[in-house]
């Protein structure tokens, strides 16, 4: 019994704990969680979130003397043509030595071929067995997006499935390590979101989400400009043309 009545007394002092530090530390951030079944009872928003994917990714670690022969990341990607061309980073993917990617609706492929430039941080999937119609949405003109517009992100952030996440377009930012200039996200940006689609009000791509950056006291989400994403893929692969 003094066992008993200690253990309930230490799970009552962390749980005190956790209710005072819950505030400050979560609810701020997860705000997005209950508003994402309101944003999504919209008809367009559905189709788009039918081609956002959830990827479950095997990779060889760089040191394998200190981890498992395999470990395994996860991350989003977005389908761009019905016969299946996936869209993500090229760190989720990086290393990778079997990629499996899910559908909304339960359809579940394996990539048997993928490229990248890693210096966009931009990853392409093929996708194999897969069939000739899957849900896939479109490129839009990323050089047309002017700061402040509103945006929509579509991804998988803290282990959950097809969450919307909505803010504002920001200046696009000129990185030291990225070639081309990027997006600014005045967004919640968190693990899992890595290539999620940043989706304008015409509901087209506009940009891919790769990272994070601080901004003074803010924390803003950056993303590869989908004109960058076209011109990749102009060069590397023969897009479908739906019917």
């Amino acid at each position: 019994m003094k066992r008993v009545l200690a253990l309930f007394l230490v799970l009552i002092f962390l749980g005190g704990v956790a209710l005072t530090s819950w505030p400050v530390l979560y609810l701020p951030s997860l705000d997005f969680i209950f508003e994402a079944p309101k944003l999504s009872r919209d008809a367009q928003i559905q189709q788009l979130q039918s081609a956002v994917v959830h990827l479950t990714v095997l990779a060889r670690p760089e040191d394998p003397a200190r981890y498992p022969p395999l470990i395994q990341r996860r991350g989003t990607g977005f389908n761009v043509d019905p016969a299946g061309i996936i869209i993500t980073n090229y760190h989720v993917v990086r290393d990778a030595a079997r990629i499996v990617v899910t559908f909304p609706d339960g359809g579940i492929y394996n990539a048997d071929h993928w490229s990248g430039k890693q210096e966009w941080d931009l990853a392409v999937l093929e996708l194999a067995g897969a069939p000739q119609q899957l849900p896939f949405t479109s490129l839009g003109d990323s050089s047309q997006s002017t700061a402040g517009e509103p945006i929509t992100i579509i991804g998988n952030p803290l282990g959950l499935e097809n969450i919307l996440i909505r803010g504002t377009l920001g200046p696009t930012l000129s990185l030291p390590e990225c070639e081309t200039p990027v997006l600014q996200l005045d967004a919640l940006i968190h693990p899992g979101n890595s290539g999620s689609p940043v989706i304008d009000r015409s509901n087209r791509v506009i940009g891919v989400v790769f990272g994070t950056f601080k901004s003074g006291d803010e924390t803003r989400g950056l993303a590869l400009p989908a004109n960058q994403v076209r011109e990749y893929l102009d060069s590397e692969f023969y897009l479908s043309q739906p019917d």
